[in-house]
């Protein structure tokens, strides 16, 4: 009887752990949702691509620039002036709110763009590329405005909302803007937009880190504990 109870504890173990293997571990093209008590899972992780998938009412939003992200979570949103107005450089460019912290930033040239809203941050981002579950990238590229040099393929962030409420993260080292939305669209994202791109464009998840090493403009999500 006790060795037959050995082996039922030792198959039911092996089964969960295949269980949350399947969830965690990066490569599954379709991922079921997970259930409301995952709050965080890297659902893709190699190289040239990291996915991720969080619960935003369990992380504590907030702004970093010019600093590394102490969150569990980090991801840069939009750019930081470079041009020739000594005056302005540095300054983030686009609507970024903490709250009612207000920051001093420099507008779009060619008019406001999309807005996303992670609790109390906003944050003007670069093109809206999933509406509605399809991918949108042609159009919003048009809509906002953006020259031909910024649609080409490159390092790219992208983050998208899912109908149940999830955020998707995408990172990618060499990618357009249609091929991020057609990587949030494989997450079942309905509404997603295109953050930073080039060089700039970072990712933390844990000690794990794409693209620039210091970001300019951040979020950082930080995991609720207690």
């Amino acid at each position: 009887r006790g060795s037959a109870m050995t082996a039922s504890f030792l198959l039911r173990s092996f089964l969960w752990l295949l269980a949350a293997a399947s969830v965690v571990a990066g490569g599954a093209d379709m991922p079921s949702e997970p259930k409301p008590v995952q709050h965080f899972a890297i659902l893709v992780h190699t190289t040239n691509t990291v996915v991720v998938q969080i619960n935003p009412a369990a992380f504590e939003p907030s702004v970093v620039l010019h600093g590394k992200p102490a969150g569990d979570v980090a991801f840069n949103t939009n750019y930081s002036y470079v041009g020739p107005n000594p005056f302005y450089r540095g300054w983030p460019i686009g609507v970024l709110k903490d709250g009612a912290k207000v920051y001093r930033t420099v507008k779009h040239k060619k008019g406001p763009r999309p807005i996303l809203k992670i609790g109390a941050v906003e944050c003007e981002v670069a093109p809206l590329i999933v509406k509605d579950g399809k991918n949108y990238a042609a159009q919003g590229i048009v809509e906002s405005k953006l020259p031909a040099d910024a649609t080409r393929a490159a390092q790219r962030v992208g983050a998208g909302w899912t109908k149940a409420g999830k955020l998707i993260i995408v990172y990618g080292s060499e990618i357009s803007l249609r091929g991020l939305a057609e990587w949030l669209l494989r997450y079942r994202v309905v509404e997603g937009y295109a953050m930073d791109g080039g060089h700039s464009a970072y990712l933390k998840v844990g000690t794990l880190v794409r693209g620039y090493p210091i970001p300019k403009v951040a979020v950082s999500l930080k995991l609720r504990r207690g």
